[in-house]
């Protein structure tokens, strides 16, 4: 290529495509009259390149001193030609859609975030209200009617409660006051049938019971061997009374009378019947020392919650349990009283237990029980421990001061007693 010359040879060989291109003779920004108009566009998009052709000695020059302003024009020149060849070479930009898009989308948030807000503060205001609320740190619960209780104010002894031998197990240091609120309440219903089987004497006790307090000798401790001495003479008695049904409960249980007649009515006492409720998840295994091999299953009813055993059954445990067997077949595997009966009935008996949801001890949170379905279950329990009362949850009648195992109120609920207060 030649050099270049002239700023005045590059621009007139340049004039033909400013016109072409809608630039006006400065080379500046085209006028906005003329931006309005409709120019004929090129078949392409002309680079830089495609200049060469038309604009011949654009990149090549003389590079001596002498032409050096030449130089800093011819750029300055190329620079302006550039810029303003690309801005009308390329098409407009479509309008951006991000603002109005992103202003729909803020006011769909906002929409959605009030709304939130409203329905958490609808659920969490009124129980922070009812939190801080007077009272509202005692559990609510549903109050059964004292005017509407289903009281047996002429309770009549049921022919099979007749026919019954209950024994409760406790020791002297319990006497007073568990074996009191006992005569005060459901075993005054039952005190010719009601037996309780203590370790020492006790002469005060005894009149109380009109006799039915028996000395049994066995250590006064809560041990494994103490309870299954007590539970072996209960068994020796109960075959002696010539009774057809014995039932057992501990010193901390409340017995409604009345359903546990309803449920030894639904059974034969000349059948083997064991009834009861398990305290366990799963029945006890065991196994042969001398053959791993040979492992057994049963269940056993515990004995905190109370059981029924029909005469027929105790005849078939006599060869394993009466006359002081009971002790020895509890040593072999060294069972407490309750599981040693299990074994005897299910193990080495076959008979199996019929499970009565309605019998409680005080393994169960005895809360759990609606306060509607207290009439129909057949035994209750109590216990305190470090402070935590697991009692039934009853709203009177008498204070909690006054009955703090609740058994009192329990009775005026179902029966009547000269301490219960008037209704209203």
């Amino acid at each position: 290529m030649e050099p270049f010359e002239s700023n005045d040879s590059l621009y007139e060989n340049t004039r033909d495509l400013k016109g072409w291109l809608g630039h006006d003779d400065k080379l500046g920004v085209v006028p906005d009259h003329l931006r309005k108009k409709k120019m004929p566009r090129p078949p392409s998009v002309l680079s830089v390149e495609d200049l060469k052709g038309v604009v011949p000695n654009l990149y090549t020059f003389d590079s001596s001193p002498k032409n050096s302003n030449l130089v800093k024009e011819k750029l300055d020149f190329q620079q302006r030609l550039n810029n303003n060849l690309q801005q009308d070479l390329d098409p407009p930009e479509a309008p951006a859609m991000v603002g109005p898009c992103w202003r729909r989308h803020k006011q769909k948030l906002a929409v959605i975030t009030i709304c939130s807000l409203c329905f958490t503060l609808g659920i969490v205001i009124p129980l922070l209200i009812q939190f801080f609320s007077p009272g509202s740190q005692t559990k609510s619960v549903p109050r059964v009617p004292y005017s509407s209780r289903n009281r047996n104010k002429d309770f009549h002894l049921d022919s099979v409660l007749t026919d019954l031998f209950i024994s409760v197990k406790t020791t002297k240091k319990y006497h007073h006051p568990r074996l009191v609120i006992l005569l005060e309440t459901w075993a005054s219903l039952v005190k010719h049938q009601t037996w309780f089987f203590t370790d020492l004497e006790d002469p005060d006790m005894n009149q109380r019971t009109q006799g039915h307090l028996i000395a049994t000798n066995c250590s006064d401790s809560h041990s494994r061997v103490a309870l299954v001495c007590k539970m072996a003479s209960e068994f020796d008695f109960f075959l002696k009374s010539m009774k057809r049904w014995w039932c057992h409960f501990d010193d901390d249980n409340y017995v409604h009378v009345t359903k546990l007649a309803q449920l030894l009515k639904s059974y034969s006492p000349d059948e083997p019947i064991y009834l009861g409720k398990p305290s366990t998840a799963k029945p006890l295994e065991i196994f042969d020392i001398k053959s791993p091999q040979n492992t057994s299953h049963f269940w056993f009813a515990t004995g905190g919650a109370g059981f029924c055993v029909s005469r027929t059954l105790a005849l078939k445990m006599a060869p394993y349990a009466g006359n002081g067997k009971f002790v020895e077949t509890g040593d072999q595997f060294w069972f407490p009283d309750d599981v040693t009966l299990g074994y005897i009935v299910e193990h080495l008996l076959g008979e199996r237990l019929t499970v009565i949801p309605e019998f409680h001890s005080h393994l169960e949170p005895m809360k759990r029980i609606p306060p509607e379905e207290i009439s129909q279950q057949i035994s209750f329990s109590y216990i305190s421990y470090n402070g935590v009362q697991n009692v039934i949850d009853l709203p009177g009648p008498l204070p909690t001061d006054a009955d703090p195992t609740r058994f009192y109120s329990l009775h005026c609920l179902l029966y009547s007693a000269p301490y219960c207060p008037e209704e209203k």
